[in-house]
Formats: C-alpha cells, sequence, structure tokens
C-alpha cells in the first residue's frame, strides 16, 4: 500500500469507524486496481523467465483460439484471473477476525491477488523456476515471501508457495 493511499487516514481519527471503511471499501479496491494494472507486467515477466512453456489459463474453453501442442518437457503456467472484490472481502473478513485492533490496514494482509501456477516436469526444471522467480521479484524479507512445502506429510503434492511483490506501478518500467 502506497504512503499517499495510507496517508487518508489522516483524515479519520484513529478509532472511529471511518478508518475501518475506508480500509474495507477504499483500500482493497485500490489493491485490485493495482493487481489488475500490474496484470500485464506479471504475465509477461513469467512468460519472458519461461519461453517455451506450455500457458493453460489463456486457451479457456468455448474460445476460438488454439492451444498449442502440450510439451511434456516443459513448465506448464496457468495463470488466474485478478481476484475478484467479492473474495478479496472474504479474505478482508478473515484477516480482520484473525487480527486485533492493533494491526491497521488489514487490506495489505491480502497478498494473493495476482496467481499463478508453475507445474515442472522435472526437479532440476524446479529449481531453476524457483531460483528464477526469486532472484527477478527480488523475494526476501520484506518483499514477499517464500513458503517450503515439499516435506509436508498432508495428502497434496509437494510444492512451493512464493509471494512476490510488485510495489508500485512505476515498477512496470522495468
Amino acid at each position: 500500500m502506497s504512503a499517499e493511499a495510507l496517508s487518508l487516514q489522516q483524515d479519520y481519527p484513529a478509532g472511529t469507524n471511518m478508518r475501518n471503511e475506508l480500509d474495507k471499501h477504499i483500500y482493497t479496491r485500490l489493491l485490485l486496481f493495482n493487481a489488475n494494472a500490474t496484470y500485464a507486467y506479471f504475465r509477461s515477466t513469467l512468460m519472458r523467465l519461461f519461453l517455451g512453456a506450455n500457458i493453460k489459463s489463456e486457451f479457456k474453453k468455448g474460445t476460438s483460439r488454439k492451444a498449442p501442442p502440450h510439451n511434456p518437457d516443459a513448465l506448464t503456467i496457468s495463470l488466474a484471473p485478478v481476484k475478484g472484490l467479492e473474495r478479496t472481502l472474504v479474505k478482508f473478513h478473515e484477516y480482520a477476525t484473525e487480527n486485533d485492533a492493533a494491526q491497521w490496514p488489514i487490506t495489505p494482509l491480502i497478498r494473493d491477488s495476482l496467481r499463478a501456477k508453475i507445474e515442472a516436469p522435472d526437479g532440476d526444471s524446479f529449481v531453476n523456476a524457483t531460483t528464477a522467480i526469486i532472484s527477478t521479484f527480488d523475494v526476501r524479507s520484506g518483499n514477499g515471501r517464500f513458503k517450503n512445502k515439499l516435506m509436508t506429510k498432508k495428502h497434496t503434492p509437494p510444492n512451493v508457495l512464493i509471494n512476490v511483490v510488485v510495489n508500485r506501478c512505476s515498477d512496470l518500467s522495468h
């Protein structure tokens, strides 16, 4: 959340319902506005990083475009659409319930407005893709998150979760 957006809180006294309304009704929409503004950058960055990858999400049922043949030796990238307002508000309420009143605003806790799933055909491709994402998006403490779920005991495929950050629309000039 930009400093300019956060400065809007100065118009409303702390502890008032107006600050909560600002968070819920304005900041969530700014989050989605930014996600929509950065979607093309996010998509093109992944496409540039992983040339020749299989793209699943762009070829939805009922479209006239034909998907190129699936290459089993390449990464497969599935890009989800930007999270909708309804789902964002559900996440907002979940985070508001989980966090005490000292956490304000709540909206910056919502971290997955843009999502992609990258499936690797082998271990080397997995390591290379993970390294490329971490390096390209500068994932580090305070600028993203890396969650290793490779050794999970849950009934789910081993995976990693990487949250990346695009701080401002000005990052689009890269």
